[in-house]
This record gives structure tokens, sequence and C-alpha cells, in this order.
């Protein structure tokens, strides 16, 4: 995940931070930050039906903000950020992690780009 991270971060410049949250195998209901890249550190932990990430674990379904600033779901990780993507990943049926992707520009979390994170995602899940 690390480097499947760092890779994207690389070569996707209009992206400011990517990064997987996974599920705390403890605590189901709670997200955890995995491996990212990133300018910033996000939170650590939160519970999985908040924010953005919350909706997209929640819905099974990928979320795509193009101006944070006008969605009331949106916790800041900075002030920086303009828009953001998040997608679920499942293994077995269950959701197993999500990756954000968030920009410090608006609107470049847009909706073209979701089959890309998909087919990335699908990759990743079965490695």
């Amino acid at each position: 995940m690390a480097h499947l991270a760092q890779q994207l971060h690389e070569s996707m410049a209009r992206y400011n931070w990517i990064g997987f949250y996974l599920v705390d195998p403890a605590d189901p209901g709670t997200l955890v930050v995995g491996r990212y890249a990133a300018v910033s550190r996000r939170t650590s932990a939160f519970l999985s039906d908040t924010g953005l990430c919350g909706a997209a674990a929640t819905s099974g379904k990928t979320v795509v903000v193009n101006d944070v600033s006008k969605d009331p779901r949106y916790l800041s990780g900075s002030e920086l950020v303009k828009s953001n993507m998040v997608v679920p990943i499942f293994s077995q049926n269950m959701l197993a992690a999500e990756i954000d992707v968030e920009s410090y520009l608006w609107g470049r979390s847009q909706l073209r780009n979701r089959n890309l994170w998909k087919l990335v995602l699908q990759w990743s899940a079965r490695t």
C-alpha cells in the first residue's frame, strides 16, 4: 500500500494527499490511517460513519466532492484541501479499507477519474 500510494502521489501531481484508511480488526466501526503519501499527516483513527470516509463506508459507494467547503460531511484534515474523493475497498463483500484522495485545487476529484481509481483498487485488493 505504501508503494502504491507513493507512486500515485508522484505520478498524479494534482492530488496532494493519497492514502488508505483500514477497517480496524479490533473495532470494525473504526477506520485507522494506513499508508499514505502526502504533505501532511491525517487523523490516526475515526468512526467509520463520520465524514466523507464514513459516507463511503456506510453507502459502499465512491464519494466525490469537488468543493469540500460546500459539503457539511467533510472533516477538515487541512484547510488547504478543496476537493476530495473516497473509494471503498471490499474484501469478501466486507469493507476492508478506503483510499482517500485529496487536492488543494477545486474540482480535481472529477467523476471521470472514478473508473481509474476503481481499477487501481481492484488490482491492489488482489495483491
